[in-house]
């Protein structure tokens, strides 16, 4: 679980998380996910194996404001030979509220911005981590 502390930077107006900001949220999130596993992001792009974001969803439930400390849950819940899909819950420290809801499809490219196979023991490292949501 990742976790982050809403700042003045974060917010709008009126300090409430500018909405855009989610996605950012989504990208810690993940790419501490998959440092967890055992897939450095560095290591990756050295091999020439990327992973961008083909896809994304997010449904907003309630708000995030200035001072709140976000939790953020990541799950692998679909693995294809070329994209995995990432979900995100996103809730409130203080009192487990869910604020954001969201899903981000990633395929995986080489170095030419084509689309690749994920390398075997990428593709494994995700494969531990796949849950089927019911």
């Amino acid at each position: 679980m990742y976790e982050l502390r809403i700042y003045y930077e974060d917010t709008d107006a009126g300090g409430v998380v500018y909405y855009a900001n989610y996605l950012k949220y989504f990208e810690r999130a993940r790419t501490e996910h998959f440092r967890e596993l055992g897939l450095d992001i560095m290591d990756m792009i050295n091999r020439g194996v990327y992973f961008i974001v083909a896809r994304t969803e997010v449904d907003f439930q309630v708000s995030a404001q200035l001072g709140d400390i976000l939790q953020i849950e990541t799950r692998i819940i679909e693995l294809t030979k070329v994209s995995v899909t990432v979900d995100y819950i996103v809730k409130r420290k203080s009192d487990k509220k869910i604020v954001v809801k969201g899903k981000s499809k990633l395929a995986c490219i080489n170095d030419n911005n084509r689309i690749m196979r994920i390398p075997q023991d990428i593709y494994d490292k995700l494969n531990s981590n796949l849950q089927h949501i019911k």
